[in-house]
């Protein structure tokens, strides 16, 4: 047998050969930033969560106030459902009517009337059962 067809000890790299991949779900989320799909003007379209400044429950209905649409959308169904599929780190439960968007928080105050201030310049009571927890759990962007 020829020394110089002998299999070498290393491998050569392969064209097949892959390093191995960074989790995939970060992979997705990076490119594909979180979104709600809401049906509107008759179309399903992907909301961005950083789009949506609040929610706010009229009855058993929910009000979605959007970043660039004049008008709020009027979904059909509680807050309380809503409430279960955002992200609990971005939006925060300030009352049992309000659900906001924490990256739309200018400022609060927490003396006699307590209230959140947006960026827009809208005022959002806080309920005394909700302050302990917007205490905790609240990160001004």
């Amino acid at each position: 047998m020829n020394s110089s067809s002998a299999i070498p000890s290393t491998p050569n790299p392969s064209p097949y050969f892959f390093e191995p991949l960074p989790k995939l779900d970060y992979i997705w989320e990076r490119e594909h930033p979180k979104s709600i799909l809401l049906s509107f003007n008759g179309k399903v379209k992907a909301i961005l969560l950083n789009d949506i400044i609040r929610l706010e429950a009229s009855s058993s209905y929910t009000l979605f106030f959007i970043k660039g649409l004049a008008t709020p959308l009027l979904k059909s169904k509680p807050l309380k459902y809503y409430a279960q599929q955002l992200n609990s780190d971005q939006f925060i439960r300030v009352h049992k009517s309000h659900l906001v968007n924490q990256h739309f928080i200018q400022s609060y105050h927490l003396k006699n009337k307590r209230f959140l201030t947006l960026k827009n310049g809208h005022k959002i009571s806080i309920s005394r059962r909700k302050l302990a927890e917007l205490k905790m759990n609240i990160t001004i962007f």
